[in-house]
Order: C-alpha cells, then sequence, then structure tokens
C-alpha cells in the first residue's frame, strides 16, 4: 500500500570554502554562478521537517509529519539534534548552498498492517540551517508498528524555486545569507546582502 506524507520537503545542499580575501573579492553573479554549478554538480539531498504554530495560544511550533488525507494510521516524529562539528578554518569562510522548490512528492510503500509509523530523523544543520528555522537531516529510520522495517522515503520535487540561499559561515559563526525568495534574481538586492556581509567580516577579522 503507498501512502503520501505531509510535512517533509527536499533539500539540496551543497557547500564550498574560500578564503576571506576571495570571498571579499567576489562579485555578484560571479557568487551566483558558483551557487548555481555547485548546486547542479556537487548537491545532496536531505530533507526538511517542516513544522507550524499549534492552534492554541502557545505559539508552540510543531511537526506538521503526516499522512495525506484520512488515514487511522499514527504518525510521529523524533528529531535528534546531533549537528556535525562544521567549523571553519582561520580566515575562510563556507558557503552553504540551499535550494527548495515548491512541490514537493514524499510516499512510502507501507505493509497492510500498519498502524504506526514513526520518523527518527538524525538532525543535520551543516552549521548553520537551524538559524534560518530548518529542521533538517540527512539520515533516518522508519519504525513501523515499533520496529525497524529499513524502508525508505520515495520522494521528488517540481515546481518553481521556493527558497534559495547562500549562507555564509566565518571563523566565529554564521555571518549572515544571501537570499532568493521565488524564481526571479534581484540583482540589486543580492549586491546589497553581499556588501553587508563583507562589511561584517571586515569587522570581525
Amino acid at each position: 500500500m503507498k501512502i503520501n506524507f505531509e510535512g517533509i520537503k527536499e533539500l539540496m545542499i551543497a557547500e564550498h570554502e574560500l578564503s576571506i580575501k576571495e570571498f571579499t573579492n567576489i562579485k555578484p553573479n560571479e557568487l551566483i554562478q558558483v551557487r548555481n554549478r555547485k548546486l547542479e554538480e556537487e548537491s545532496i539531498l536531505i530533507y526538511e521537517a517542516s513544522r507550524s504554530f499549534a492552534d492554541d495560544d502557545s505559539n508552540d511550533l510543531i511537526y506538521e509529519f503526516s499522512i495525506s488525507g484520512d488515514s487511522e494510521i499514527e504518525t510521529e516524529i523524533e528529531y535528534i539534534d546531533n549537528d556535525a562539528d562544521r567549523s571553519v578554518k582561520k580566515d575562510h569562510v563556507k558557503l552553504v548552498f540551499l535550494e527548495k522548490l515548491e512541490e514537493h512528492n514524499i510516499s512510502l510503500d507501507l505493509p497492510e498492517n500498519a498502524d504506526k509509523i514513526s520518523l527518527k530523523a538524525n538532525g543535520n544543520y551543516f552549521g548553520c540551517l537551524d538559524d534560518y528555522g530548518y529542521k533538517s537531516f540527512d539520515s533516518y529510520e522508519l519504525h513501523i508498528n515499533n520496529e525497524n522495517k529499513n524502508i525508505f522515503f520515495e520522494s521528488e520535487s517540481h515546481g518553481t524555486i521556493e527558497d534559495k540561499l547562500i549562507i555564509i559561515i566565518g571563523p566565529e559563526g554564521v555571518k549572515g545569507s544571501i537570499d532568493q525568495y521565488g524564481p526571479d534574481i534581484d540583482e540589486a538586492e543580492i549586491s546589497s546582502q553581499l556588501k553587508n556581509i563583507k562589511s561584517a567580516l571586515a569587522k570581525s577579522t
């Protein structure tokens, strides 16, 4: 039995490290070219466990992981914060490139006797994604009726770009991001964001 899920989204991630001097001299169009090339040639697939605010006065964020449509199967998610060391060496910056499309199809072939699905997601923020609200994970287990069945999502994403970010990490942590929301590139906005990050880096070095 194939079922579809809500609350899980695909993210494409790539990384690039360069010296602060190289970053200071990079032009906006050059940075966009690097981003696009890295995402096209070197990106890996990870997932996001999306959240939304609870329908009460608590302002709590709750996971949206659920089965599409009407289903009596219970779902739960256990997100394990387990970020790897993403330190950046002296006088360098790490660029983390992220792309998320608008539409996501996440499905699973499920045994007929399934009453409960538990997703155990091993978090990986790549040193920065938690700063931007992403509960990202690159490995996971799916437990059916409390037993690990060694099965995995079938997934694809399509449609226009929803988010396309360049997050800049310096030796002292995240310095900022260059954000593209939607399919269109605003060259003036990207240039302004890049200038602000270069200024922040100059003050901290």
